[in-house]
């Protein structure tokens, strides 16, 4: 059997609850007709568990970034009014991971690149939320 947990951190970030989970992933472990891979944002898996491989995707080239960004995103004015720069400076604000070059595109749609630099300054993460989650998350 294979387990696949994606999207990890969303309760690996959860302080109050790591104990029980690591005890959860240590009994799967332990399984010998289990297999166990996460997916997560974060360069540390969960410790107790003798993981055979871990690794993390490398941030993007600044140009690749905008590039990913701009395929997401099309109506971004990249025009000579600032918006370029703009993107530049919000893509480097996010070290040009990849995920998050995403959830920045998918956010940002209808939105000029100065307001949302502005945005991220005072949000930060909070922002790349691309849906609402459950009251009180």
């Amino acid at each position: 059997m294979l387990l696949l947990l994606d999207n990890f951190e969303t309760v690996w970030d959860i302080n109050s609850t790591r104990d029980g989970i690591v005890d959860l992933l240590q009994k799967i472990g332990n399984a010998k007709s289990v297999s166990l891979i996460i997916t997560m944002r974060g360069s540390v898996p969960p410790s107790g568990i003798a993981w055979t491989r871990f690794g993390c995707l490398p941030q993007l080239l600044p140009l690749d970034a905008k590039r990913l960004f701009l395929a997401i995103n099309l109506l971004v004015d990249n025009g000579d009014s600032g918006h370029g720069e703009c993107l530049d400076m919000l893509l480097a604000e996010v070290d040009h991971v990849p995920l998050a070059v995403r959830l920045l595109a998918q956010v940002s749609i209808g939105f000029p690149a100065p307001y949302m630099l502005k945005r991220w300054k005072e949000e930060k993460t909070a922002m790349l939320r691309t849906h609402e989650g459950p009251q009180g998350n």
